[in-house]
């Protein structure tokens, strides 16, 4: 056999330096810096947290099942059942693995450790041996969370694969930085994208980060000329002297403090001058005076136009510019249909990319490690985040039948109760069942 068939040759083009990915061309997102900047994004931007806020809520209140990898096959079945008291038998939940797992929506990727057990009952002191079961079976003790911003570097294997990581944890309760090397099999890492197979992945608010800055920018000028034009622009009339370059120390001392006066003019509690008296014709001083300065100038630009311009562009990356709708007094519903279809179709990609990693390893491993036929491994799957559209159901139903294409069944109308979240009527079994009865 040729050993080319079974040598890897070449390489996916992923940049990295010992372990360091680099893959990112904005020097400011190079790096843990970049991490910071997501954090922030999310903290200070509203499109952002609630589009994120969105994805996150709707995920969560999908319905999780693990299935059989056999239909009607006892052993699948039992594997499937002993698969859902080993989630039950968690220190934390199935949820909380859900949750943890959609930072990699904003941050790029999710790694988690998975920390078994072996299942000697409830009255274990030793945690890694304490469980509900005491059939000493391996089960999940937690999945645990490793932060992104932790992640030192990355280790990979002589053919290019990912070997581990190395985890390093400057906030460590053991009073300095603790570092840890964690080895691919006791990892899961929840990825968006897995272009050039980047441990990192690519994180949703990437393509958010410029209209970001940019709208962060434009409201710290908006803010300021808020300001500006409340209090007017400070100006200082001085002696020639205190702007002379050969002014003496003192002068120049004089002037700083003027300088600091006028740059400090807020109208906030500070706000107010206290300056000296002017002079009469006669030149005696004019005494105590009283006045209210006057801000003037308007807005050179529009800014709530830039500002709604980039928010725009954000809810758009996350599809769900339909959040938007009616803002702006533009939009109908069917352009909202057709968003919401859109968005609903986004998340669930991303809900198989879940589904994709709980199942070519997280329950494989627990299933290798206790013995089991591989071909017996269950499946997590996840249910839609939103239901069928009855209306245009009915409608094509409707159309069918007066075509003389569909003939009402049993199992017709047992579908469309299911979709329609109503009783499912009795079979034939149950007919006959209640008639001998």
């Amino acid at each position: 056999m040729d050993d080319q068939l079974l040598n890897v040759i070449g390489t996916t083009g992923l940049k990295s330096y010992s372990g360091v990915i680099d893959e990112e061309w904005l020097l400011r997102l190079r790096g843990r810096n970049a991490q910071k900047i997501y954090r922030e994004m999310i903290d200070n931007s509203s499109s952002i947290a609630t589009s994120v806020n969105l994805i996150g809520w709707l995920i969560r209140q999908a319905s999780w099942s693990v299935t059989p990898s056999i239909e009607g096959d006892d052993s699948a079945i039992a594997e499937a059942l002993d698969t859902e008291l080993a989630l039950e038998d968690m220190s934390g939940t199935f949820g909380d693995i859900i949750d943890e797992a959609l930072s990699m929506i904003w941050s790029g990727y999710a790694p988690m450790e998975i920390i078994y057990k072996i299942r000697r009952g409830p009255d274990q002191e030793d945690s890694s041996l304490r469980s509900k079961y005491s059939d000493g079976k391996f089960g999940w003790r937690k999945i645990s969370m490793r932060s992104q911003d932790t992640v030192d570097r990355w280790l990979f294997d002589e053919d290019g694969g990912l070997a581990g990581l190395v985890q390093v944890d400057h906030c460590s309760d053991r009073g300095s930085s603790m570092e840890a090397v964690i080895p691919i099999e006791k990892l899961l890492l929840f990825r968006i994208s897995k272009h050039k197979d980047n441990p990192e992945g690519k994180s949703i608010l990437r393509p958010a980060v410029v209209p970001y800055l940019y709208s962060k920018r434009v409201q710290e000028f908006e803010a300021i000329g808020v300001e500006r034009n409340l209090a007017g622009m400070p100006v200082m009339e001085v002696p020639a002297e205190l702007l002379s370059v050969d002014a003496s120390e003192n002068t120049k001392k004089l002037r700083k403090q003027f300088e600091k006066f006028i740059t400090q003019v807020r109208k906030d509690e500070r706000y107010g001058g206290l300056i000296p008296s002017s002079v009469k014709p006669d030149g005696s001083p004019s005494g105590f005076k009283f006045s209210l300065m006057q801000g003037g100038g308007g807005k050179v630009m529009d800014t709530d136009v830039i500002i709604k311009r980039y928010r725009n562009d954000i809810l758009r990356i996350f599809m769900t510019q339909f959040l938007a709708l009616g803002s702006d007094k533009a939009g109908s519903y069917a352009l909202s249909t057709s968003q919401t279809g859109m968005f609903s179709m986004a998340i669930g990609a991303i809900m198989d990319s879940i589904t994709d990693v709980i199942n070519r390893f997280m329950i494989p491993r627990r299933q290798k490690l206790n013995g089991i036929d591989p071909s017996l491994s269950p499946k997590m799957t996840h249910g839609e985040i939103q239901g069928p559209d009855l209306a245009k159901i009915a409608a094509y139903i409707q159309a069918l039948s007066n075509a003389g294409s569909l003939t009402p069944n049993n199992a017709l109308e047992r579908r469309l109760m299911e979709m329609a979240d109503l009783p499912a009527p009795p079979d034939d079994e149950e007919l006959i069942a209640d008639v001998e009865e």
